[in-house]
């Protein structure tokens, strides 16, 4: 256990803790059938700021059309 592992695991869960904040606050302002969708589309920010901030991760065609995919899969539940 050292300081910068600890740092790194308290900065991750005070963003989780947020996340969570956040979803309750959407929820409690916003219908569920708009939230939901909102919320399951995390995973395409997760892929382009790991791209972003790691050099070993690269957007590659894959990566692409399965961001494609998802957001053009959410996008027409979202055109309320």
């Amino acid at each position: 256990m050292s300081r910068n592992g600890m740092a790194w695991f308290a900065g991750v869960g005070v963003c989780n803790g947020f996340a969570v904040l956040t979803i309750h606050v959407a929820l409690a302002r916003g219908r569920v059938t708009l939230v939901a969708p909102s919320v399951t589309t995390y995973p395409l920010v997760t892929v382009v700021l790991s791209a972003l901030f790691l050099s070993y991760i690269r957007l590659t065609q894959c990566l692409f059309a399965g961001i494609i995919v998802t957001a053009s899969g959410v996008a027409p539940l979202l055109a309320d």
